[in-house]
């Protein structure tokens, strides 16, 4: 992209890092939190987008881990706890499949994985305690990539496909990121 990603402005004011955060906020989340891999970005964040002044940072614990290493430091921050990844890049998420994702059926899985149009969301999901020792592991292994977390087998996966999104009234739409400039000029245009 050439540029910051959770900067870009669909609508001209708001951020997509502002747009991720109001959508936890809508699901009803009481807890929101921002995951970046220095203090600097979070003053960059903070400086460029002033609707997140009152939302906390975490650090990775080691700068470059990528998302595995956010989803570590977000582990760590709220020990017991379920956490849910979002990437920032997200611009339409939908509060229906934040919720569907944090429902109290879903609790006995360690990680409730939506897979819309048959590809996996490992940044838009939910991840549970049991996800620490082996997030972890892998970062002390130097293995970044989310997947090996999802088939760690210790841990129970919950996959919500096309039919069960569907059954709970999600659009496959709340899950486009945006990647490229293409992309963001195709949200730009459907968003009027």
């Amino acid at each position: 992209m050439g540029r910051d990603k959770a900067l870009l402005r669909l609508d001209g004011e708001t951020t997509l890092l502002e747009r991720a955060v109001a959508a936890l906020r809508a699901a009803g989340l009481e807890e929101v939190a921002v995951v970046v891999s220095t203090l600097g970005h979070a003053r960059s964040l903070r400086a460029a987008a002033p609707g997140l002044r009152a939302t906390p940072f975490l650090f990775d614990a080691t700068p470059g881990r990528g998302p595995l290493g956010g989803l570590h430091a977000a582990l760590r921050a709220y020990p017991g706890r379920d956490v849910l990844l979002v990437a920032c890049d997200m611009p339409r998420l939908d509060p229906r499949a934040l919720r569907l994702l944090t429902a109290p059926h879903m609790a006995a899985a360690d990680i409730v994985l939506p897979r819309p149009e048959g590809r996996d969301q490992p940044l838009h999901a939910r991840y549970g305690p049991a996800c620490l020792p082996v997030a972890t592991r892998l970062l002390e292994e130097g293995q970044l990539v989310m997947r090996t977390l999802l088939t760690a087998p210790t841990l129970r996966v919950r996959v919500l496909d096309d039919a069960v999104l569907a059954r709970h009234g999600v659009s496959t739409a709340g899950f486009a990121n945006v990647n490229t400039p293409a992309d963001l000029a195709a949200l730009v245009d459907a968003n009027g």
